[in-house]
């Protein structure tokens, strides 16, 4: 793309009208514009350091960041979830999360006029409204008015992180802003839409018990470890794990082991790895 975003930005958007609307449970949505959804991002501006003048899009600035999680879940009521989009930037920006606000239908004939920093300024796309127990400071999942056994969702912003404990069964949508910044300027914004299912009597499936065996480390707590090393040095351990859970006569789900991108944070290599066993057919049966 030529030229310089305006101060405003670029925005990028894809709609569609495939939203179920028979199975979502936090918005009412029989309204007009309800049934469709849309994804957009946004490109801003950005001034390089010893720059008077933003740099033109066309030597290409920015990437916007990597999701290592899938943005869709099936969760049992009355677990308690840590989910982390385990995102990644390549240009290693930090990454700030905020709730987002779902959004519908939008008219390509249009001009994007949805400002996501003043809720007023609502027209094109179409924003949905939750229903009542249903609050934006929740993520949009259910609150004790709900159910009072439900606890409060937290939103980390600065690692993403969601943790959630949530008893009531149900079909929810939730949307998580993802800013980018680059030397105290915000330069992109990512909206992710979260498809959430939660459904009662889940067949019992407990998470793997990993180990971590990494002589001379420093280790925080069973699942973290520190050290200090040299760029160029090479680094090895030792990661194993079993899974416990008996499964059905014939069934064989295997532990899926997904090492996430590496990331810089607070000048420190972080590197993640994701570990799941799923029970997929006893699962999508109860969908």
């Amino acid at each position: 793309m030529y030229g310089i975003p305006p101060a405003n930005g670029w925005v990028f958007v894809w709609s569609g009208n495939a939203r179920n609307t028979t199975k979502i449970d936090n918005f009412n949505m029989s309204n007009t514009g309800y049934g469709t959804y849309c994804l957009g991002a946004v490109m801003y501006p950005y001034t390089p350091q010893g720059s008077t003048t933003p740099s033109p899009a066309t030597i290409c600035y920015d990437s916007s960041p990597k999701f290592g999680e899938d943005p869709a879940m099936v969760l049992c009521t009355g677990d308690t979830v840590n989910y982390n989009h385990n995102a990644y930037d390549e240009q290693l920006d930090p990454l700030v999360y905020k709730v987002g606000i779902p959004l519908g239908n939008y008219s390509s004939f249009g001009t994007w006029t949805f400002d996501p920093n003043a809720p007023a300024a609502r027209q094109n796309p179409t924003p949905l409204f939750p229903a009542a127990g249903y609050p934006a400071g929740n993520l949009y999942l259910p609150d004790v008015t709900i159910d009072p056994n439900n606890v409060p969702a937290t939103l980390d912003s600065v690692t993403g992180e969601i943790v959630v404990t949530n008893h009531t069964a149900g079909s929810f949508i939730s949307v998580i802003k993802v800013e980018s910044y680059r030397c105290g300027q915000l330069i992109a914004v990512v909206y992710r839409d979260l498809q959430i299912v939660y459904l009662n009597n889940c067949p019992v499936n407990d998470p793997p018990e990993a180990t971590i065996f990494a002589p001379g480390w420093t280790q925080v707590n069973p699942y973290l470890f520190k050290d200090t090393i040299v760029a160029g040095d090479m680094v090895t351990f030792d990661l194993s794990a079993v899974d416990n859970d008996t499964l059905p006569a014939a069934e064989e789900y295997p532990d899926v082991l997904n090492p996430l991108p590496s990331k810089l944070q607070d000048c420190s290599l972080v590197m993640v790895f994701l570990m799941r066993t799923w029970d997929v057919q006893n699962l999508l049966a109860q969908l």
